[in-house]
């Protein structure tokens, strides 16, 4: 498991955590150096975050696919593993490099979390995992 905290580290390399820090063993850390004077993001006031979710709240169902079942999970494995067995594929593509496959996963990461399904468990890795082997069983 990772664990974030806030740590200065003075021109001799001296590292001061800045919160409190109980470990069991002995870890390895990695430290990743801010630019002079940035800093965590404060924590949004309650008025700050009652206008950014109002201003989220408006794209709720902004977008209508025309296709009652295209939030459904069941029916979007199934369209996929069609389309993936189909021999008549209008095209395959070359693999992408790791630069290209770096580039691809932050773009898909901008929009983790901007859609509902309404089920509770949609976002849980370990349902997701089970439900793929489940429809796919050992290929993937």
């Amino acid at each position: 498991m990772l664990t974030i905290i806030e740590a200065e580290i003075d021109v001799n390399g001296t590292v001061t955590l800045l919160e409190p820090l109980t470990l069991t063993q002995k870890s390895r850390a990695i430290i990743t150096l801010l630019e002079n004077g940035q800093g965590p993001k404060p924590l949004p006031t309650e008025e700050e975050t009652r206008v950014a979710e109002a201003r989220f709240a408006r794209w709720i169902g902004a977008v209508n696919s025309g296709n009652p079942r295209s939030a459904d999970n069941e029916q979007i494995d199934a369209d996929l593993a069609r389309e993936y067995a189909s021999e008549s594929a209008p095209f395959q593509r070359t693999p992408l490099d790791t630069r290209e496959r770096r580039a691809a996963l932050d773009e898909l990461m901008r929009f983790a979390g901007a859609v509902s399904s309404g089920n509770p468990r949609a976002a849980d890795n370990e349902a997701i995992d089970a439900d793929l082997a489940r429809e796919y069983g050992n290929e993937i």
